[in-house]
């Protein structure tokens, strides 16, 4: 009965956060028809620039679609809106989703980035963070290896995927985030010079 209870605090608890984002967005929305988005050139740029300039002590960019890349998809996972992952939905269109992967000189560690184009403005906020240290059903030596969080930006989403063979180091992480969040900042202001 003590675990009926506190899963239905724990889940009447977030379903209140989530409504209050949800009413938050609309807010923003209604308020931000005007605001710059990226342009899909500016997005093509902004990856340039984070493969180029992205810099944590001890990693090295090891892989990215800087060169270009189209990612089919099942229609019915874009709600039946497009099979490929590009500004059109189809195979001839330029795509809207870059990668890149930075791994340690130690090859145990490798963080990827993706970063997706929108045509909608989002807002720049860091919106989810998933790090399963500490639930007690799961297995941890898988639950406690990876973390991935998201950062919106203007009209794109980046996600961080963060694994390892050890522990994950959320130092680490925040240095990661820290340090895209150093690259968009810098970039808006090149692009308002």
């Amino acid at each position: 009965m003590v675990i009926i209870a506190l899963t239905f605090l724990y889940y009447k608890i977030h379903l209140g956060n989530i409504n209050k984002i949800r009413d938050n967005l609309i807010t923003n929305n209604e308020t931000t028809d005007n605001l710059d988005i990226l342009s899909y050139k500016d997005y093509k740029e902004l990856f340039e620039t984070m493969v180029k300039t992205f810099n944590i002590e001890g990693f090295k960019v090891k892989a990215s679609t800087i060169d270009g890349n189209v990612t089919a998809i099942e229609k019915e996972l874009s709600f039946g809106k497009r099979e490929f992952l590009t500004l059109n939905g189809d195979f001839n269109s330029p795509n809207t989703d870059e990668q890149f992967t930075i791994e340690n000189e130690k090859q145990n560690i490798q963080i990827t980035v993706g970063i997706y184009y929108t045509k909608n403005y989002i807002g720049n906020d860091f919106v989810g963070w998933i790090y399963n240290k500490g639930f007690a059903h799961l297995n941890k030596n898988l639950a406690e290896k990876n973390s991935t969080a998201v950062l919106t930006y203007k009209n794109l989403i980046v996600l961080v995927q963060y694994s390892s063979t050890s522990e994950v180091d959320i130092s680490l992480m925040n240095n990661v985030m820290k340090a895209l969040i150093e690259i968009l900042k810098n970039f808006d202001k090149t692009k308002n010079d």
